[in-house]
């Protein structure tokens, strides 16, 4: 292949990426930013000035304390679950695009940028996304992989042609 298409490939790769993640946050808007994070409230507060209100203020300090604890594990796992979603979503449309570069005719160039790109992002949030052992993410992500093998398998020809060469012959 060509300098100028492994340019091109890149470009598509380097594009395709952020397009996946960015989208991702586009439309699964939850947890996201400065909602990604629990939001503490302070337990401590203003310190007591005598021994009575000290022994008072420790319990409701505690309390305060497990009632945070409970909030966070519950908030953990909305986010965990959000977040399946969110993996589930990003390889689902990695798969797709996957399956498309099987039947469309495109540049070589363009089928390889996409197929890059298309594993290399599905790398990275199986990476960000490991947490969530998400079963039907697991079962996407087998898809995509029988689907990566039997690209290169039956189809490497059309990812590492050269299209000049072609016209030549």
């Amino acid at each position: 292949m060509e300098k100028v298409k492994l340019i091109y490939s890149l470009i598509i790769i380097i594009l395709y990426i952020p397009l996946v993640f960015l989208g991702t946050n586009v439309f699964f808007l939850k947890y996201t930013g400065q909602d990604a994070y629990y939001p503490y409230e302070d337990c401590y507060g203003i310190r007591p000035v005598d021994k009575a209100q000290t022994i008072n203020e420790t319990e409701e300090q505690q309390r305060c304390i497990k009632e945070q604890d409970k909030k966070q594990r519950e908030f953990e796992k909305d986010k965990n679950s959000y977040n399946s979603r969110k993996y589930i979503g990003i390889t689902i449309f990695n798969l797709i695009i996957l399956i498309i570069t099987l039947f469309l005719v495109l540049d070589s160039s363009i089928l390889l940028g996409l197929f890059a790109g298309s594993t290399i992002s599905t790398f990275i949030s199986t990476i960000m996304y490991f947490a969530t052992n998400s079963k039907i993410g697991f079962g996407v992500l087998v898809l995509l992989f029988i689907t990566v093998i039997y690209i290169i398998n039956k189809h490497r020809d059309r990812l590492w042609s050269n299209s000049q060469s072609k016209k030549k012959k």
